[in-house]
């Protein structure tokens, strides 16, 4: 998991800067997860290499916004996948389900590499619940948030 997620994305971002920097117009879309909004029990080497992701994502985007390069990444929940078959032994999956679809994750993709706001948005959730989470954390108390998502993988 590390060295797909982690090295693989650092070694691509890096790989393709010389290329990013003669375009006008750049943008890195990286694939990070709803378990970068809060550490997900069951998940937890997974969560924290998309938290790399995150982490990476929000540095390059300040650090090369002044080339031009835009850096965002994709926050899906749980996705109807080949990977996501045997999640029936993790508790988040069940609770919240799996309710997205690769076509759900490509239309972000899309959305991210198309738009053109005054503000450029770094987190691209998909999915209600994504949104619903990566929002609830923003406001609530850390200690909520963890309460939350005890719960939710009981």
């Amino acid at each position: 998991m590390l060295a797909v997620n982690v090295l693989g994305m650092i070694n691509g971002c890096h790989c393709a800067f010389r290329y990013l920097q003669r375009t006008p117009g750049a943008r890195v879309i990286n694939m990070a997860s709803a378990t970068a909004i809060y550490g997900q029990p069951d998940l937890v080497t997974y969560s924290a290499t998309k938290f790399a992701v995150r982490g990476l994502t929000e540095g390059l985007d300040l650090e090369w916004s002044r080339l031009g390069i835009r850096v965002s990444d994709i926050w899906p929940s749980f996705v109807k996948t080949s990977m996501a078959q045997n999640f029936d032994h993790i508790a988040s999956a069940k609770s919240l389900g799996i309710r997205l679809t690769p076509a759900d994750v490509a239309s972000a993709v899309w959305a991210c590499a198309t738009a053109k706001p005054w503000i450029h948005k770094t987190h691209w959730t998909v999915g209600r619940q994504a949104w619903i989470l990566a929002l609830a954390t923003r406001f609530a108390p850390p200690a909520l948030s963890r309460q939350v998502v005890r719960y939710l993988a009981r």
